[in-house]
């Protein structure tokens, strides 16, 4: 193996697109990362040895062994970021210091022509060394634009974004996706909107990093490329300045509307749930129709509650309904309709007697004053050419004695 300059130590890692393997380097007696990878081309290789940046391994070599070209880099000694978090708590503004360190450094492959796209950012990938720098390892699942094969395209779920998982079009944004799913999995911030409680946290605090990284991590974890950052200049524009950033913590005043808002719509649900009950008690149509008024208001409330959200400047309002969403809304509208039809339906149970036929006259019962009245649990049975209408005694009240009872057809 190139006249057997190189001798293996062990294997560090393997994946998709190759093995790692450390070796000793007997020429110059230094320990070198060698990666053995298919289908790589001369003139991938001529780009690769281009680089030279503090944050990637330099190649110092090639081999040719069989069908396998071995890349010879730089050893890099430190543990990888998902060692290093498993054993040491991170704080947030480290955290954020990580992603400006791995952004320069995607960044700098991204400007040479061709453009190189590192296609397998993840925490295992990422070494930090003795130094305190990030180190992004493994160029061997590098991508380069207009000349690598599609076909060795790799990458490591859930850090490959969807266009890389199904070989379409890749580009520098592919790897903005894998640096934000990166950050999220290393801090555990999931980019999604925080929640109330936590807002009122950070702005009691003061402390706004966390929620501006929660921010920049949604903006490059979009499934959409064109919803995420458009190149390496604007995310690192966000990343030092992120006053620049349109999204904005709600002000108290905010935060005391948005809780009064919650409260207006828990009581308006309370009203709504009321009257559906005094339409079952009296089968008056008013209360129906003011439930379905109340609940429409809540509806509409709801949807003009939402945040705007725009492609282009991407503005982050952390405004969303807390209460009711698209879905929760549609569903509580089924069940109102499922309510209004039970309810309006015969409220009498026709029970028949063994052999005596299904079809029951339907009975309705007034009361005094000539009202309708609705009983719960009442029986009809017929026995014979009898019919008997059974009534619980807890039903009844003074006010719905029967005083008249209308037999019709079923």
């Amino acid at each position: 193996m190139s006249n057997d300059r190189y001798k293996i130590i062990k294997r560090l890692g393997s994946g998709a697109n190759g093995t790692v393997y450390s070796a000793n380097d007997t020429k110059l007696d230094k320990l070198r990362a060698v990666k053995f990878i298919r289908h790589v081309s001369d003139e991938e290789l001529k780009v690769l040895k281009r680089i030279e940046h503090p944050a990637f391994p330099g190649i110092t070599d090639l081999i040719y062994n069989d069908d396998l070209t071995g890349i010879v880099m730089e050893y890099i000694s430190g543990p990888t970021l998902d060692k290093y978090c498993a054993t040491h708590r991170v704080s947030t503004k480290q955290m954020y210091n990580w992603m400006i360190q791995i952004a320069e450094a995607l960044k700098y492959i991204h400007d040479i022509s061709p453009t190189i796209l590192y296609m397998d950012c993840k925490p295992s990938n990422i070494i930090l060394g003795e130094d305190n720098r990030l180190h992004l390892v493994d160029l061997g699942s590098a991508y380069i634009c207009n000349v690598s094969d599609k076909r060795r395209l790799s990458g490591t779920i859930p850090y490959a974004p969807p266009e890389q998982r199904d070989c379409k079009n890749v580009d520098i944004r592919s790897d903005i996706y894998a640096l934000g799913m990166t950050v999220s999995r290393l801090s555990g911030i999931t980019g999604k909107r925080p929640g109330l409680v936590e807002l009122i946290k950070h702005r009691l605090t003061g402390n706004d990093m966390h929620v501006t990284l929660s921010y920049i991590i949604s903006r490059c974890i979009e499934s959409d490329p064109d919803k995420r950052y458009q190149s390496d200049d604007e995310l690192l524009y966000h990343l030092r300045h992120p006053k620049a950033i349109t999204y904005r913590l709600p002000s108290i005043k905010e935060v005391f509307l948005r809780t009064f808002n919650l409260m207006y719509k828990g009581i308006v649900t309370l009203f709504t749930v009321l009257s559906l009950k005094m339409y079952e008690e009296s089968n008056n149509l008013p209360y129906a129709l003011l439930a379905v008024t109340l609940f429409a208001l809540l509806l509409c409330l709801s949807a003009t509650d939402t945040g705007k959200s725009g492609s282009a400047s991407h503005t982050w309002h952390m405004e969303k309904d807390v209460f009711l969403g698209e879905l929760s809304g549609t569903l509580l509208l089924i069940l109102l309709c499922v309510a209004l039809v039970k309810n309006h339906s015969l409220a009498a149970t026709d029970i028949s007697l063994p052999g005596y036929p299904e079809e029951i006259p339907a009975v309705t019962v007034y009361n005094s004053a000539g009202a309708r009245v609705l009983y719960k649990g009442q029986q009809v049975i017929i026995d014979g050419d009898n019919l008997y209408l059974y009534i619980p005694t807890d039903s009844i009240s003074p006010d719905n004695i029967p005083a008249k009872v209308s037999v019709g057809s079923k």
